[in-house]
């Protein structure tokens, strides 16, 4: 969760008109942004995503969460509660230094 929304979204959160949180995105640079996200999903008893947040194919499927099997939306979400959330970082910088691999396009690792 980025600067400047705890607020606004803990009292979206209070008010009952959020569902889940996604507490883990794979490309966040700052690790404390998905903790403080996890926190709010925490602090309002709600249940905790997960997102690659893609912009390539190499990206797809970087963060996600397993589910058991569920019926319909209201067991989508008691599911997603007691699901388990899969994934790691790859902030946006170690995203672009795999595409100028995957392209053949030597890069100076002091750059990121």
């Amino acid at each position: 969760m980025r600067a400047g929304t705890a607020a606004v979204a803990d009292e979206l959160c209070a008010a009952g008109l959020v569902d889940f949180v996604e507490a883990f995105n794979a490309k966040v640079g700052d690790a404390d942004h998905n903790a403080a996200a996890a926190a709010l999903a925490a602090r309002h008893n709600l249940p905790a995503t997960a997102g690659s947040d893609a912009h390539d194919g190499p990206g797809v499927g970087a963060a996600f969460v397993e589910v058991p099997a569920f019926d319909g939306p209201a067991e989508f979400l008691d599911a997603l509660g007691r699901g388990r959330i899969v994934g790691e970082l790859r902030p946006h910088a170690r995203r672009f230094a795999s595409l100028d691999t995957q392209r053949g396009v030597p890069h100076d690792r002091d750059r990121f």
